[in-house]
């Protein structure tokens, strides 16, 4: 059977979260945890300067409720707390229903979504819903979507949350369902001073969402849709970060092939390849070198060794289906998340097998290849040496991790001679 926590920012006594923790409760076990008063537009603030009452109170349709006189993401953390404390792992937390709808960037402003989001940061799958309108009358399509939302929600990571916005109207009024991104909300409220003198309100002002176009939540929800917005937990902007990384660290990729121990340990000199691998990823890290791993084909169930990626944010993994990283069909698009320029720099095992293939074909595209003898090897001596000396003599230009790294410290200015050093020290 499935527990449900419910939540939400309109307090305990909300017609919304009454109607939701009804619908809920065929499903399964629904504890509700709600604030005892109004806390909307309190976002994903948390109490930290005032003391919490938490009060266990009577609910109809709950297992077991509690008032909280904090947020409404004071009251996800306390639920999820109390319930583990009891042996009991929520499987879904829902907040809301909302009275009025939080679509577009208000969405930033919500302490329903802001409910909704600190429970997935614990791990729970989380949805928020809303209805638009300050005093709803109309429930029933948006708790007809709950079995399909529970269904959707599960398939996904816990750390996407789903949004939900339904038009104030009768089942059969509604248009139907879209899945759209959230749009643009221009904020023409303004801070009004009342008559006391020195004392403000906020004055909101009527908004034309059809003016952002059709394609967002605003504009369906304004056209008689109920509108499901997937949002994430990693607020990060993943455009801008690669762009960025094109222009600080793109100039230069390091392909490291296979950097797992049981790889690793069968290559020659193998203990001390980790040790160079780890300072080599330091480094990585530090220059801000974009930086693809590759693990040996139908071998996923080996671990990239987590001290090689502890420091290489935003590298990426794909899998060797050759010899070669480009028998891998999507490797030309991960390269270009994050490298725009002619420098390749090589490492991994084995030197003379999926190292040597790979270098050979960025020789081939026009590239500039550096092969960090100290981070490669073969499973002999002979086989790495031998290997060496063939790249370069096709090209390559072969170096030690250190003076590679020393010299693009040097050039980019991200790393000193004495940066450098303690790194490889």
């Amino acid at each position: 059977m499935l527990r449900f926590l419910v939540m939400n920012d309109d307090g305990i006594d909300s017609k919304g979260i009454q109607v939701l923790a009804k619908t809920l409760k065929p499903r399964g076990e629904v504890y509700v945890c709600a604030p005892d008063r109004q806390r909307s537009a309190t976002a994903q603030s948390v109490t930290l300067f005032d003391q919490i009452r938490c009060q266990e109170v009577p609910f109809k349709y709950g297992e077991k409720a509690w008032t909280v006189s904090g947020t409404p993401a004071d009251c996800a953390k306390f639920a999820i707390q109390a319930l583990e404390e009891e042996g009991k792992k929520i499987d879904f937390a829902f907040s809301g229903i909302n009275h009025g709808s939080n679509a577009g960037t208000d969405i930033h402003y919500s302490g329903t979504v802001g409910a909704a989001v600190e429970a997935a940061m614990s791990g729970i799958r989380s949805i928020a819903l809303s209805v638009d309108s300050w005093e709803p009358e109309n429930f029933q399509f948006i708790c007809d979507m709950i079995p399909e939302l529970i269904e959707i929600s599960g398939e996904l990571d816990c750390n996407t949350v789903l949004n939900v916005n339904v038009p104030d109207l009768p089942a059969w009024k509604i248009k139907g369902v879209k899945i759209l991104p959230m749009g643009p909300r221009s904020f023409n409220d303004k801070l009004v001073e009342t008559e006391e003198g020195n004392i403000y309100r906020y004055k909101g002002v009527p908004q034309d969402h059809s003016v952002h176009g059709t394609s967002n939540d605003l504009a369906a929800l304004h056209n008689g849709y109920a509108v499901v917005t997937p949002m994430s937990v990693d607020l990060t902007d993943r455009q801008a970060l690669n762009r960025i990384r094109l222009r600080e660290g793109g100039k230069v990729l390091c392909l490291m092939s296979d950097p797992v121990d049981t790889v690793i340990y069968d290559m020659w000199h193998g203990e001390k390849l980790r040790e160079n691998l780890v300072r080599l990823s330091d480094a990585l890290g530090r220059l801000g070198v974009y930086t693809i791993l590759t693990i040996p084909e139908g071998r996923r169930g080996d671990v990239i060794t987590p001290d090689i990626t502890r420091n290489l944010d935003g590298s990426t993994t794909v899998e060797r289906m050759g010899f070669t990283i480009f028998d891998e069909p999507d490797v030309a698009e991960k390269m270009r998340e994050g490298f725009s320029g002619r420098n390749v720099v090589l490492a991994g095992a084995e030197t003379h097998l999926a190292l040597q293939s790979t270098a050979l074909e960025f020789i081939d595209m026009g590239m500039n290849v550096t092969v960090l003898k100290d981070c490669c090897s073969s499973a002999t001596r002979l086989d790495h040496e031998t290997a060496i000396e063939y790249l370069r003599q096709k090209g390559c230009r072969i170096t030690t991790s250190e003076a590679w790294a020393a010299e693009v410290g040097r050039a980019t200015g991200k790393a000193g001679p004495e940066a450098v050093s303690q790194i490889f020290r």
